[in-house]
């Protein structure tokens, strides 16, 4: 994975949960063109919750609908995540 977006961040009060869209580039090892892939993904994190937890749970969502594709859930493609994932802070 090369790149990842997130918009239309927001919380939905009637469905208590974050909502955004997430795209992912994802860039073959050997080179080639970028695939672009779109997915609408929500979070059922609390209301007041850090925004960057919520990112990485929107982003988690992504990751677990992109699996659930074809070539990737018979191993013919791999998705490599090399950002690191944020640590939830104690306050």
């Amino acid at each position: 994975m090369t790149d990842i977006e997130i918009a239309g961040l927001g919380y939905e009060p009637d469905g208590a949960c974050h909502s955004g869209h997430v795209t992912m580039e994802l860039t073959p090892k050997q080179g080639g063109t970028p695939t672009h892939m779109h997915f609408a993904c929500r979070s059922a994190l609390p209301a007041d919750t850090p925004a960057d937890l919520i990112r990485q749970d929107l982003i988690e969502d992504a990751l677990r609908q992109a699996r659930r594709m074809p070539g990737f859930r018979r191993g013919e493609r791999e998705i490599e995540l090399p950002l690191p994932r944020a640590a939830p802070s104690r306050a």
